[in-house]
């Protein structure tokens, strides 16, 4: 009975310990779950070159033609011939107007007359030189003689060819100055004439603008941006423009240095000298970089615990966020230019920036 009292126990205590153990087995595998997926915040992105925010600056001027000239007759005459009509295109070598010739063509048979006496007596007096019959300081005025009246058939052979006015390039009439019959001095204004081909537009660029230009590097810099023109007499055109020169002396008034931009004349429409005009200059800070500087909200701009500017970079790929430096710019509006650390195509947060961590997986959010 004793034995039989002890197997019973046995057993009783084996299956407590079986049914512990399951429980136990149970109870840890309840405890191991499946790994949490990780969050994705939406996020509202910034494709940099797409709704770009850049600053420009923009300046009135007026357009004039690229090559302008006040044509006049170098002598003094009366007017016989003006067959030019003002906003009548010219070709190179025209005649633009004639004075009347008669006296400069008895001074040019004067002087081929003198000439030839002067001609015959060299002759003369050189023969009798070579032979030692005159001095030298006679063979020398000969000489004197000779040259002078050269001379002067030459300066009366000039006079009456300055009585026809040519056009020196081809150009438009942009306007008449005398008429026919009247009287002109040596280099009186005739005739205005403009090459339209090619036009400027001079505009004033304040000196704050100036520096930040870097004066010499902006033409370098314009080089890489789009500078472009509109004009009121032309709604919805844009005209493309390119950087002719800039004046590195201020106006004392203004305080304005010069810039001046040319373009072509387009063949769809009529652009001419005097017509207003705005230019759009698309601007960075520093002159080293390009005009068309990287721009984006500065709600996209946060500074990392080391006081660095960053902002989030979204690699497209797996749609991670990983922190980049920037070096920031002027703002402008709600925008801020970036002068280093992104590139065109980028894409960042626009907005947002305190609620992400490095390699946060974002979707994108809104439009």
């Amino acid at each position: 009975m004793y034995v039989s009292m002890i197997r019973s126990v046995t057993h009783y205590v084996c299956a407590a310990c079986m049914l512990a153990l399951s429980a136990g087995m149970l109870a840890s595998c309840k405890k191991v779950e499946a790994p949490a997926p990780p969050e994705v915040r939406p996020a509202k992105l910034f494709t940099i070159g797409g709704d770009a925010v850049g600053r420009t600056l923009n300046f009135p001027g007026t357009v004039r033609a690229f090559d302008e000239a006040e044509l006049s007759f170098l002598v003094a005459g009366k007017v016989i011939e003006l067959p030019v009509k003002e906003g009548q295109q010219l070709e190179k070598g025209a005649v633009v107007g004639r004075l009347d010739d008669r006296e400069f063509k008895s001074a040019v048979a004067a002087a081929q007359a003198q000439y030839k006496l002067a001609q015959t007596q060299f002759d003369s007096q050189k023969a009798l030189y070579d032979k030692g019959v005159i001095s030298k300081n006679d063979f020398d005025k000969a000489t004197r003689d000779i040259d002078v009246a050269k001379s002067n058939l030459e300066t009366a052979q000039k006079n009456l060819e300055d009585t026809v006015l040519v056009a020196p390039y081809a150009g438009h009439a942009a306007r008449r100055y005398i008429e026919t019959r009247q009287n002109v001095q040596p280099k009186q204004a005739v005739l205005l004439l403009q090459d339209i081909m090619r036009l400027k537009i001079t505009v004033n660029i304040p000196e704050q603008d100036l520096a930040r230009g870097k004066g010499a590097q902006l033409e370098k810099a314009v080089e890489k941006a789009r500078a472009t023109a509109t004009l009121p007499a032309l709604p919805g055109r844009t005209f493309d423009l390119k950087l002719h020169e800039v004046s590195l002396t201020a106006d004392p008034d203004t305080r304005t240095y010069a810039a001046t931009f040319t373009m072509h004349a387009p063949t769809n429409a009529l652009v001419m000298p005097g017509m207003t005009a705005n230019v759009t200059l698309p601007f960075s800070p520093d002159g080293s970089v390009p005009l068309e500087s990287i721009a984006v909200p500065a709600t996209a701009v946060f500074s990392a615990p080391s006081g660095t500017s960053c902002v989030w970079l979204v690699n497209m790929t797996d749609m991670t966020v990983h922190q980049q430096p920037v070096v920031l710019g002027d703002m402008a509006g709600s925008g801020v230019s970036i002068l280093g650390g992104l590139a065109q195509g980028d894409t960042i947060v626009a907005a947002g920036t305190d609620r992400l961590s490095e390699g946060q997986k974002v979707s994108k959010y809104g439009k």
